[in-house]
């Protein structure tokens, strides 16, 4: 989890992470409704400070776009944006 992996670093330590990039994870093959939950319980368990959401440092080549935008999507609904 996010959460154990905060824990290896010292206290105010910027993790990234939180997706697989494969195309069997979530973000390649969820739906929106699945992406949007994933990414809230991201936020709720690791923080919403210090925390890069990512795929390790890229993402498969043709994953669709739109589940990119539904992972800024879902973090701006849980930050009140939207």
């Amino acid at each position: 989890s996010m959460l154990q992996g905060r824990s290896y670093f010292k206290p105010g330590t910027t993790v990234m992470g939180g997706f697989d990039r494969l195309p069997e994870g979530i973000l390649y093959r969820g739906t929106e409704k699945e992406i949007k939950d994933f990414t809230k319980n991201l936020i709720r368990e690791t923080g919403d400070i210090g925390f890069i959401i990512s795929a390790d440092c890229s993402v498969q080549e043709d994953t669709p776009i739109e589940h990119l935008s539904w992972v800024v999507e879902a973090a701006e609904e849980y930050a009140g944006l939207r």
